[in-house]
């Protein structure tokens, strides 16, 4: 729950002559994670792409699904270049003819709706002893365009259009190529002329003879279908076959199987934990699963880090409530996202809880819809404690990203980073002394001459020691001084918390002050739109903010990642 699943890395030795039973065994058990090497290719796997590319291709003109699945089929390689060689050529074939009947359909409305402004029809153009082109002109060109096809005794007929001009050009044939170069100089392209030729009925037997030839290839869709997954469990086979290694005869294959899902494998040479190079696995509780996704874009963790799921969740609910408190738009969050549970899971599991969350802080601020309620805790009357409610949530979730470093180093063994680590025990001891001193200033008004001086004396052992690793002592100082500072901004960056939540009051202040300007009506038409306004600007301004702090701030403590998923080899 807190690490990922551990690992069990496995070695196996495969005979040659054993190779093909092992990995269909293999792919059928769904358990060992195999690492590709994307850098090698089998010889084969190009050819089965090629092949894979071709049998989509004919399955999507007949709009038919590709089959998510691999499964072996009785056909072989030669065998389904044949099959698939005659379809192809009728899929080029209705491929290259249907979008031309796409492009004449589109041609064609265009036409007719360009002949409309001239309230004519196609064959009261066709003229004995002239010729013509159809075009749009922009109003910017159009004066010149006028002007220098009059020069040479081309006619223009036009009609004045919201965004065009409609044109038609008339000329005698010997002016044909003079007219295609006027136009040509101001990028026109007139309509084609076999668009002139054509109509609805052309189109719709065109379109009759592309379905025609479809019939061919939907007769065999069920046999493309099977061919499609059996090239999937050829790719897998062969993908895997890249990275096999050969040793005295046998084939040496690694994978990992995590612990849980383990079971006895033939041909296991070793077998042994492994929580350094493994894939990685997050076990997150259900309630929790959303926010995975939301680490996965930051990075997943390597498999020896803590899972932050979790945290991550918790930390957000709460950072995303304390800036949006409102009880009315808080529902109003939650009830979108119960409605989008089923649709869009994970945003609207995420929306349901950041909701409730606002409710909560809503109901401690008294805040309804921007109305306030009562004044229990009203961020614009107690504007010192939700600052110093922000800073101490800060402290709080930094000192468990030192916490949280300091465990997965723990699990790593690795004592002197625990120890020395950039956020390991003496400096989380360093950290816990700035937030006393800090308290002592501002709170007790207290002496801080001894807090000082420990302060100096854990500050000069974290440096030296830097500086006893590293061998460069100014660079190793100015790194120990840059990381004291940030540990002080990085907990006051968390006041802007408390500002988003005065942020929001104010704004309803704004809104309110503008609807009491208005008559009843527009009263609550401003009170309307302004909390719709509020929850689209705001909602997402405060979900952009609570990420920033729990990516910049809160991993940077801890959070190595780095970590590539465990997806086991399957057939």
């Amino acid at each position: 729950m807190f690490f990922p699943e551990k690992m069990y890395k496995l070695t196996f030795e495969i005979p040659k002559d054993k190779i093909d039973g092992f990995l269909e065994k293999l792919g059928k058990e769904k358990i060992l994670h195999i690492k590709k090497d994307t850098r090698k290719k089998h010889p084969l796997v190009y050819k089965i792409n090629n092949l894979l590319k071709k049998t989509a291709d004919l399955l999507s003109i007949i709009n038919e699904p590709l089959p998510a699945h691999p499964k072996k089929e009785n056909f072989q390689i030669e065998e389904i270049e044949n099959i698939l060689s005659s379809l192809i050529s009728v899929y080029e074939d209705v491929s290259f003819k249907e979008k031309e009947y796409k492009r004449k359909k589109e041609s064609l409305q265009k036409l007719n709706k360009f002949l409309k402004a001239f309230n004519i029809s196609k064959e009261q153009l066709k003229f004995k002893f002239l010729k013509f082109k159809a075009f749009y002109s922009t109003y910017e060109n159009f004066e010149e365009i006028k002007l220098i096809l009059s020069a040479y005794n081309i006619l223009c007929i036009y009609e004045e259009l919201k965004d065009y001009i409609a044109v038609i050009s008339v000329y005698t044939p010997k002016n044909e190529s003079k007219t295609i170069e006027i136009l040509q100089k101001f990028s026109i392209t007139p309509f084609d002329e076999e668009l002139f030729e054509i109509d609805e009925k052309t189109l719709e037997k065109e379109l009759q003879l592309i379905n025609k030839k479809k019939e061919t290839i939907l007769k065999e869709k069920d046999v493309i279908k099977k061919i499609y997954s059996h090239l999937l469990y050829l790719k897998n086979i062969y993908e895997i076959k890249t990275v096999l290694k050969e040793k005295n005869g046998f084939y040496i294959l690694e994978g990992w199987v995590p612990k849980k899902r383990y079971k006895p494998l033939p041909f296991v040479k070793n077998k042994e934990i492994d929580f350094i190079n493994s894939p990685t696995l997050l076990n997150t509780p259900k309630f929790f699963k959303p926010f995975e996704n939301l680490v996965k874009t930051y990075s997943l963790p390597k498999p020896y880090e803590i899972n932050p799921t979790m945290f991550f969740a918790v930390i957000f609910i709460f950072l995303f409530g304390l800036m949006f408190g409102d009880i009315g738009q808080g529902a109003v969050l939650a009830l979108i996202g119960y409605m989008l549970r089923n649709k869009k899971e994970i945003l609207g599991k995420i929306m349901l809880l950041s909701g409730l969350s606002s409710m909560f802080f809503g109901a401690i601020y008294g805040h309804f819809f921007g109305f306030e309620l009562y004044h229990f805790f009203s961020p614009m009357e107690n504007i010192n404690n939700l600052i110093a409610l922000s800073i101490f949530a800060g402290a709080v979730i930094i000192s468990t990203g030192f916490i949280l470093y300091m465990s997965t180093n723990y699990k790593k063994r690795d004592i002197k980073k625990l120890l020395f680590g950039e956020n390991g025990l003496l400096s989380f001891a360093i950290y816990l002394l700035l937030l006393w001193i800090g308290i002592k200033i501002f709170i007790l008004h207290t002496d801080i001459k001894f807090d000082l001086l420990v302060l100096g004396i854990l500050f000069i052992g974290f440096t030296g020691y830097t500086i006893y690793e590293s061998k460069k002592t100014s660079q190793s100082l100015f790194h120990s001084i840059i990381g004291l500072l940030e540990n002080i901004t990085n907990t006051v960056s968390f006041v802007r918390t408390g500002a988003f939540a005065l942020a929001h009051a104010a704004l309803f202040l704004a809104v309110f002050t503008i609807a009491e300007m208005m008559d009843k009506t527009g009263y609550w038409i401003t009170v309307i739109l302004g909390n719709i306004f509020v929850i689209i600007l705001e909602g997402v301004i405060v979900t952009i903010q609570t990420l920033r702090l729990e990516y910049y701030e809160f991993f940077k403590r801890f959070y190595e990642g780095g970590g590539y998923e465990y997806k086991p080899f399957e057939l």
